[in-house]
């Protein structure tokens, strides 16, 4: 609809409220979008993140209490099983934004940059011998 308001006022074409309304609409589901679009995100985090603290409160309860008493088969199909959901909640999350990747490398690593892409003592002085 913008490219059609655009279009029109571009060509010159003497409807000028025509071109005002379609630019307005546009806007207007635009707005509606981007609004929607950010609610489904945020109902997705947030079922993504109960959905981590299940794995890891599972993983927890297997490591502090069932593991002692377990049979080593069965540990191990409860092990596939805690892995299994960890990628499906992973498949289901939305990646992180540029931001947040940032931010949080700067949080563990004291840097925007990955720990492989961090120069290993650039700038050390040689020891004398």
């Amino acid at each position: 609809m913008a490219a059609a308001a655009g279009g029109l006022a571009l060509s010159g074409a003497s409807r000028a409220g025509l071109v005002g309304v379609l630019a307005l609409v546009s806007a207007t589901l635009g707005s509606f979008q981007t609004v929607l679009g950010s609610q489904r995100r945020q109902s997705n985090a947030e079922r993504c993140g109960n959905s981590y603290l299940e794995v890891r409160n599972a993983a927890r309860r297997l490591a502090r209490i069932d593991l002692e008493t377990m049979e080593y088969s069965d540990a191990r199909r409860t092990l596939e099983e805690l892995t299994r959901r960890q990628e499906e909640v992973n498949r289901s999350a939305d990646p992180p934004s540029f931001l947040a990747m940032r931010v949080g490398r700067k949080l563990a690593y004291g840097s925007d940059l990955h720990p492989d892409l961090q120069p290993k003592d650039a700038f050390a002085i040689p020891a004398q011998p």
